[in-house]
């Protein structure tokens, strides 16, 4: 049986529970995203030679935490289906790297290059490029590690999981107390039980006596009417004289 092309493809269900590493990975990424961008200070500082350094610092640290933010954004974005929105945000982001990776690249880590000619420049970049790389890699990498951990921490399933839980625990603790509920029932409904028995028991004993009592008022009856009227051979208690000769 061929697989239905509209069916979506299988996911294997969260859980109710953050993995540590995921929390971890995404403060770490976080940070590390936040330190290449401050790390880029000397670069904004030529660009932007009137902005004093407290400002520029803050500037960095704003512009790390959005990058951190819009990676974090792409995670949550791919769990909610819309990819493309994914991918749009993650070559925004991507694009702020390799932005800074290409200016400290041409204007370099230190302000050794502002007012400098071409030449130096070329001769600075040459110095500038291993550590550009490395910052390219550590800027990229923590992209990498906030969108992965985005997308296992920031799970939407999961909420809706731990709100069925929730739902599912409170029709237990119902279910428990219905349960208790018609076992005590059943318990009342027992007893009465064994006490209509008992009542039909005593009901049968009682019939039974009045039955007796009712025979021998009979025979007492008989007995006495025909003591009454003088024939002591109408009842069965008295026994009536033998005749002569009879044997």
């Amino acid at each position: 049986m061929s697989p239905n092309p509209q069916t979506s493809p299988y996911h294997r269900p969260p859980g109710l529970n953050v993995p540590p590493v995921a929390r971890v990975l995404m403060i770490v990424a976080w940070l590390g995203m936040t330190l290449d961008t401050l790390l880029g200070y000397p670069v904004i500082a030529q660009l932007f030679p009137d902005f004093s350094e407290a400002i520029i610092i803050g500037l960095m640290i704003g512009l790390g935490a959005a990058c951190a933010g819009l990676a974090t954004k792409v995670g949550t974005e791919f769990n909610h289906g819309n990819r493309i929105v994914g991918w749009l945000l993650l070559v925004c982001v991507l694009g702020v790297g390799a932005a800074l990776a290409f200016a400290r690249w041409r204007l370099g880590f230190t302000g050794g290059a502002v007012g400098a000619e071409t030449g130096l420049v070329v001769e600075h970049t040459d110095t500038e490029l291993p550590a550009t790389v490395l910052m390219l890699v550590l800027y990229v990498a923590s992209v990498i590690g906030t969108v992965w951990s985005a997308r296992k921490v920031l799970v939407p399933e999961r909420r809706e999981l731990r709100r069925h839980r929730a739902e599912i625990d409170g029709l237990v603790q119902q279910l428990a107390l219905l349960e208790a509920e018609s076992v005590a029932v059943h318990e009342r409904i027992g007893a009465r039980s064994d006490g209509l028995k008992q009542l039909g028991e005593l009901l049968t004993h009682a019939l039974k006596q009045a039955d007796a009592r009712e025979s021998r008022l009979k025979s007492f009856s008989r007995d006495f009417i025909a003591r009454v009227v003088g024939r002591p051979d109408a009842t069965p208690l008295v026994r009536a004289p033998l005749e002569p000769g009879a044997n």
